[in-house]
């Protein structure tokens, strides 16, 4: 059976600025110590490209996203208290709070470190190191990165010395422009929106620079991973949400699985390929997503550290199928939970430059898509109930009423967390492409489950290109997975492709229509 490809996507991106008063020093022109943008890209100069991380050093743990991930500030930040659905990325704002510590100095620093349970600066740096190295993996079955980035403005004067060293210890490339330019924008754009695979391209647009901004941190992040067995999909299933029913298609699990029980509600963990799951936490009939919140005992489960009420429990799982966006401005969620001088002390980022400066936003934009191919989902049909036998050692964990989710990883370091309230039929006929393809030559190539015999150890080509998971490839040397993989032809109709060190091989396939499916394409 031919591998099915399709699989949750989920993006975040968040940009920090820091804006300062009237009265800026010229800045010293710089050396040229790196090569400057293309002039597709022109508007900015890239001054010092990412590094990458060697050792991972000491493992990581989910301490390091333990504050934003808890429940004072996921309700702060979810809103849990008004309808609608919402998600954000604990990683992402941890590690735009950790270089905030590092730009920071005096007690603005120390209010950080005590927000957010860190030690010292050697410590956030530390982890900093392992959780970059964790958070930047890819495999057949699925990819996360993470990218951090400075932006300066070329008419300020900074100390350089602490810019490199902040540079180099959060492997953020630095860029330099003018603040409030359309160049420097869509420069800066462009840099977004490669790193998130245009997943937020709407949100991106709304990323300008304001002409006295001195100074902006980015932080962006990407997400994609595959259920080991595809899930089933069952159609136009009630939701019960805060604002009335609605009809949804539902996911489904049937399977054995660990049972978690917390005061008011009960958990369960869906594993992804490569060691993240996909967790959800269904509050009681009578108790609301809050009541989840009202402790971080749900931190403690996915980290490993509480026992399950069963460990091999007959489940049956299902919930919404869904694809949700938010966007919002993280700086007042954080500061609701604790007063911080970076908001208001122009003094606070002296380690940066001599000028007066604050932190005046974080604007912070998360997607996340929910599919039968990929992340952490259930197909369910309520109707499926009605009349059915229902065996009396089997659990039913039916999400068809408000419910918290999150996916972590195999160390309990939070990635996303999330809240569903109301019901959102997915109207999405968009045609897509389940199989991993390539196109060579003109020709379309679909991956099959065996591996190619490779006759020399000589490629004839490489795969320059990648174009949008589910979309057809446009260019020759493209496919819709990746970019960089070496190919070899094998005869007439196949073609051999290295992923992951193994040698695949793909079958040219005539009739393209084949590789089609409607995402919601009513059942006949």
């Amino acid at each position: 059976m031919k591998t099915k490809w399709i699989s949750v996507v989920l993006v975040v991106a968040l940009t920090i600025g820091l804006w300062g008063v009237a009265g800026c020093k010229r800045h010293e022109k710089k050396k040229e110590t790196q090569n400057p943008v293309s002039e597709e890209n022109a508007g900015g100069v890239l001054l010092a490209k990412a590094g990458k991380p060697g050792e991972k050093g000491k493992q990581v743990t989910g301490d390091f996203t333990a504050a934003m991930a808890g429940g004072k500030m996921a309700k702060e930040l979810l809103q849990t208290g008004l309808p609608g659905n919402r998600v954000y990325s604990p990683i992402t704002l941890s590690m735009m709070m950790a270089m905030l510590t590092d730009a920071s100095s005096g007690q603005a620093r120390q209010e950080i470190l005590k927000l957010m349970g860190w030690k010292s600066l050697e410590d956030v740096k530390k982890q900093v190191r392992s959780v970059y190295a964790a958070a930047n993996r890819k495999t057949e079955n699925g990819e996360t990165r993470m990218a951090n980035a400075i932006w300066l403005r070329d008419d300020e004067s900074y100390h350089e010395e602490k810019i490199a060293e902040l540079a180099d210890d959060f492997f953020a490339d630095s860029f330099s422009g003018k603040m409030g330019s359309a160049e420097y924008d869509k420069f800066h754009q462009t840099w977004l929106n490669e790193q998130t695979k245009d997943l937020l391209s709407d949100e991106v647009k709304k990323m300008n620079f304001i002409e006295t901004q001195k100074i902006a941190l980015s932080c962006a992040g990407y997400f994609r991973q595959q259920w080991p067995e595809k899930m089933d999909l069952i159609k136009k299933n009630f939701f019960w949400g805060r604002t009335g029913a609605t009809m949804v298609d539902m996911l489904e699990k049937e399977d054995t699985m660990p049972l978690y029980r917390g005061e008011n509600y009960k958990a369960v963990g869906l594993p992804f390929h490569n060691g993240f799951v996909f967790w959800l936490f269904l509050p009681d009939s009578e108790y609301s997503v809050e009541d989840v919140l009202v402790d971080n005992r749900y931190l403690s489960i996915m980290k490993g550290e509480i026992e399950p009420e069963d460990t091999d429990a007959k489940m049956v799982v299902r919930f919404p199928k869904f694809d949700i966006t938010t966007s919002l401005d993280a700086a007042k969620g954080i500061a609701n939970q604790s007063y911080l001088q970076i908001f208001d002390d122009r003094g606070a980022f002296r380690e940066l430059t001599d000028g007066m400066m604050y932190v005046s936003s974080i604007q912070h934009a998360t997607r996340i898509l929910v599919d039968e191919y990929g992340a952490t989902a259930a197909s369910f049909a309520e109707a499926e109930l009605d009349g059915a036998y229902m065996p009396e050692d089997t659990e039913y964990f039916i999400c068809n009423r408000p419910f918290f989710y999150a996916i972590a990883d195999e160390n309990g370091m939070v990635y996303y967390e999330g809240i569903m309230q109301q019901g959102e039929k997915i109207t999405d006929t968009e045609v897509k492409i389940r199989q991993p393809i390539v196109k060579v030559n003109g020709q379309i190539y679909v991956k099959t489950d065996e591996v190619a015999k490779v006759t020399c150890g000589t490629a004839d080509g490489r795969i320059r290109w990648s174009g949008e998971p589910g979309k057809m490839p446009i260019n020759d040397d493209s496919s819709n997975f990746g970019e960089g993989y070496r190919y070899q032809y094998a005869d007439e109709y196949h073609l051999s492709v290295e992923i992951d060190g193994i040698w695949y091989a793909f079958e040219r396939v005539s009739d393209i229509s084949t590789l089609y499916y409607k995402t919601n394409e009513d059942e006949k």
